[in-house]
């Protein structure tokens, strides 16, 4: 049914006269009948104000109206009330930004699903059924029936939607205190699964803070109460929520066990979508191990179960995930194919993080490719959404890309600001890993300009910290780096002890890039010492 312009007021009865839908227009509420053009003008496409075609598209431009009224208590274009001056606005495009809205920029999906809709294109607006798989993505909560006006009166389920609105906005405190608080109500009442609940969104924020100790407890313990509940579907979503704090704790053994349970649990079952979720977490640990094989076909899994769901956000993110994947092993056209992949879902669904992470992934197939404008514009594009969504520990992560295709373009300063902006953040919000990273690309900086002092303390520093996190090729990584300086200085012993314990280690991981480079230079050592015989070898 082509509506052409449909009120909020509109309500569609399905019954069957003469086989067709009736529809009938009731009073809803406070709303009052009106006649008219200029009520039904309010709602109408561009398109139909020239007076072209209807079409469905015409009824997603009015559904978005829908939207703005429901969120804003508003009717379009509440401030004018002639004809003309509502047709010149439709036409001109001047329509409400709906990104800087108070309320619906916090539901970041639906601002760009209106967006679209209101686009001046019929045909470049979507599909009625795509924004329906957006809505039944998004948060819902029954709202409190007391006063809402009261923080103290809100029920536990609208706390943990609003803790999850505020994660989503990467606003950690004020989530952890909407979590925090529906705990408490839910423990003071009684109510395991409603404290469940709450500890597994309280979860959710101390991981993005890298507070995995405090992950880790509640983690268990929603485990443990799920477990007395006799849910199992709710004891494997719990266990694949361990296995994740393990893998960020580099516990691989332990954050396998658990995927591996949960997944058994989820067939056990036949939650398709739960076994796809522990197979995705399951490949995060052999990617990490460097089995790239295994993690290849643990994705492809789990992305051809979503796919078979329509679960497109989730398609997306494996698609990132298999683009990884692809980029460690040089398969550079089919890690952009997948990037690529990820990148056009996440934009139709008005995801950010997702095009954020997929544009970094591009900018880092375009930096090994030596394409060095198009990896700047994609790290650029990454860090200025990271900027936008109040994300710092994604601006660091893009930040450390920058540095990266600054350094390879010998572009010093450039790098040198980068890399030192992302290891601030880092070490302010206490993420060792990504500070030994940045802190690496400071020490290849200071190494390329001969400051040779400062490159071997930051080689030392990021060295330290990548023992003290069992990451062994970040050990290798500042090991190659020390051997160059030791080299540059004449100290031949040092030097090669660096080396060798760099190609060591890259040959137990099976990184045959890494053992070149360590055997190039312990070639270099051999040869300066005159040892021709070692140094051919």
């Amino acid at each position: 049914m082509v509506d052409r312009t449909t009120p909020a007021r509109a309500t569609m009865n399905q019954a069957q006269e003469r086989g067709l839908p009736l529809v009938t227009i009731v009073e809803c509420g406070t709303f009052i009948t009106l006649t008219g053009p200029v009520w039904t003008l309010r709602w109408a496409a561009p398109e139909l104000l020239k007076e072209g075609p209807s079409s469905l598209a015409s009824d997603m431009w009015a559904f978005a109206w829908i939207c703005w009224e429901i969120m804003t208590g508003k009717l379009p274009f509440d401030d004018l009330d002639t004809v003309a001056h509502i047709v010149l606005r439709v036409t001109r495009g001047k329509l409400p930004l709906v990104a800087s809205h108070k309320e619906i920029s916090q539901v970041r999906a639906l601002c760009v699903m209106m967006t679209r809709c209101w686009e001046m294109e019929p045909g470049a607006r979507p599909a009625a059924a795509e924004f329906e798989g957006i809505i039944f993505m998004m948060d819902r909560i029954i709202p409190s029936r007391r006063d809402r006006t009261k923080p103290e009166n809100y029920s536990t389920e609208l706390l943990c939607s609003l803790g999850y609105t505020k994660r989503n906005n990467n606003k950690y405190e004020e989530a952890e205190d909407h979590f925090g608080k529906a705990l408490n109500i839910a423990r003071s009442a009684g109510n395991a699964v409603a404290t469940a609940n709450a500890i597994e969104g309280l979860r959710t924020v101390y991981c993005a803070q890298g507070k995995c100790l405090e992950a880790e407890a509640l983690t268990t313990e929603a485990k443990e109460i799920y477990t007395l509940l006799g849910a199992e579907g709710k004891v494997a979503g719990a266990m694949c929520m361990l296995g994740e704090v393990y893998r960020l704790e580099y516990q691989y053994s332990k954050a396998e066990a658990m995927h591996n349970e949960a997944r058994e649990i989820y067939q056990r079952h036949g939650d398709e979508h739960g076994a796809a979720d522990a197979l995705l977490g399951l490949g995060d640990i052999d990617r990490l191990r460097n089995e790239f094989h295994k993690a290849e076909a643990l994705y492809q899994e789990a992305k051809e179960i979503y796919k078979r769901h329509g679960l497109n956000g989730k398609v997306a993110v494996a698609a990132c995930k298999l683009g990884d994947i692809y980029r460690l092993r040089k398969e550079y056209h089919e890690a952009e194919a997948s990037y690529n992949e990820a990148k056009g879902i996440c934009e139709r669904l008005g995801d950010e993080r997702g095009v954020a992470d997929a544009a970094f992934g591009l900018g880092e197939v375009h930096r090994l490719r030596n394409e060095y404008s198009e990896a700047q514009a994609m790290c650029n594009k990454a860090k200025e959404i990271r900027e936008r969504l109040g994300d710092e520990r994604g601006v660091a992560h893009a930040a450390l890309g920058l540095g990266e295709v600054h350094l390879f373009q010998k572009e010093y300063s450039e790098a040198q600001a980068m890399y030192s902006k992302a290891r601030e953040i880092r070490e302010r919000l206490g993420d060792e890993q990504d500070a030994a990273d940045a802190t690496f690309g400071l020490g290849q900086v200071h190494r390329l300009r001969n400051e040779y002092s400062e490159a071997q303390s930051m080689y030392n520093k990021a060295k330290e910290i990548c023992e003290r996190l069992g990451d062994e090729q970040g050990v290798a990584h500042a090991a190659l780096g020390l051997g160059e300086v030791h080299r540059i200085w004449k100290e031949y012993s040092e030097a090669q002890a660096m080396y060798n314990k760099a190609k060591e280690i890259h040959e137990r991981l099976g990184d045959e890039c890494g053992v070149a480079h360590a055997a190039f230079g312990l070639g270099e050592v051999h040869l300066l010492r005159k040892e021709y015989s070692e140094a051919q070898v």
